[in-house]
């Protein structure tokens, strides 16, 4: 059975990728049913969000 992954799904993990290659650190912090990471020493947000053809990205470090 293979999971459908959203286009905001794809590029949140797209940016976990670029991520891993800066700093080998990254590690899931579960909030709720937010995408909050551990990278490195920083606690960094991910939100992401499509509307048809447009992709909405945004990361906060918290």
């Amino acid at each position: 059975m293979n999971k459908v992954i959203s286009p905001s799904e794809l590029l949140a993990l797209q940016f976990l990728d670029k991520a891993k290659n800066f700093n080998a650190d990254v590690e899931l912090i579960k909030v709720l049913k937010s995408r909050t990471y551990a990278i490195g020493e920083a606690n960094v947000l991910v939100r992401a969000a499509s509307e048809g053809n447009r992709r909405y990205f945004l990361v906060q470090i918290i």
